[in-house]
């Protein structure tokens, strides 16, 4: 049976880890290769290949060469509910695994993986010292395997975030959680949470997912007229309504706007307008794309 949890009337899978033994040897921003990303290696119960199983009910959607780990991506078949209470699309990459032709045969039927179905083994394929499964999750529908390099001369999935934030716990035996803050199903909220790909309506509180700044359309700078662009929001926001984003990839605690590597957070604000035919929204007094901004559901 799926584990899952009601919102609204809505029942959604809950993402579940994908081991049944959490045993991290590098967590987060790792001293090894994981510095800069959210990104967990993870061991079982000893040095031996153990299987893993799909987090939700999922699809395949790409996979690298042997030489880069048989890195293999997939997509949540429909919005999901997250360890902190969001709700979005996951998606996935995997690394290690020594053998993925079975996953690809499945995946070329049109196979969906089920929620906490077995459908690959941790493993040493590409640049690993030993059996484990490299995991990274992120919020939003797949759209590219990588973001990077990074300063540090690491990719990472796109738009990853940190895997204690997404995963429930049940059923998983820990015997190192890196000091993490794990949930079990019992403790996710199903409060009022910020969520993306929603209705905004005039006159209701809003604010970004992290997204990049670029330079404006013709110029080499992501500053103008005192506001800063946003190629995803398709229009610039007033530089003192933005905050550097957790994630960003510059380097924090610098002259983040001044690099167009770097990641912001529209601030929360207010919805002034809507314009349906257009599928746009007015924030700060500019019209804007939607989709990097979430609603309070």
């Amino acid at each position: 049976m799926a584990l899952t949890k009601t919102k609204d009337g809505k029942t959604y899978e809950l993402l579940r880890f994908p081991m049944k033994t959490m045993n991290i040897t590098q967590g987060n921003n790792g001293q090894y290769s994981h510095q800069g990303v959210n990104a967990l290696d993870i061991a079982g119960k000893d040095t031996g290949i153990e299987p893993t199983f799909a987090p939700c009910s999922m699809r395949y959607k790409w996979h690298d060469s042997a030489a880069n780990g048989n890195a293999i991506f997939f997509e949540s078949t429909a919005p999901v509910m997250f360890a902190d209470g969001t709700i979005d699309y996951a998606t996935f990459m995997l690394i290690h695994d020594n053998y993925i032709g079975d996953i690809l045969a499945l995946a070329n039927k049109g196979h969906v993986f089920a929620q906490w179905e077995e459908f690959g083994d941790e493993g040493t394929a590409g640049r690993a010292t030993g059996n484990h499964c490299h995991f990274e999750v992120a919020k939003g529908r797949y759209s590219r395997p990588y973001d990077g390099p990074n300063r540090y001369g690491v990719y990472c999935l796109h738009n990853s975030i940190s895997a204690d934030r997404a995963c429930v716990v049940d059923g998983v035996t820990i015997r190192n959680g890196n000091g993490m803050d794990w949930k079990k199903a019992s403790q996710v909220s199903t409060g009022k949470q910020w969520t993306r790909d929603c209705i905004l309506k005039e006159g209701e509180k809003t604010k970004s997912v992290s997204v990049q700044i670029g330079a404006w359309p013709g110029t080499n700078n992501a500053i103008k007229s005192g506001k800063v662009y946003i190629p995803a929001l398709g229009n610039g926001i007033p530089m003192t309504k933005v905050t550097e984003a957790g994630d960003t990839r510059d380097g924090k605690c610098d002259n983040y706007l001044a690099n167009t590597n770097a990641k912001v957070i529209v601030d929360e604000c207010t919805v002034e307008a809507v314009d349906k035919a257009r599928n746009k929204v007015m924030i700060h007094g500019v019209w804007v794309n939607p989709d990097p901004l979430m609603g309070l559901r």
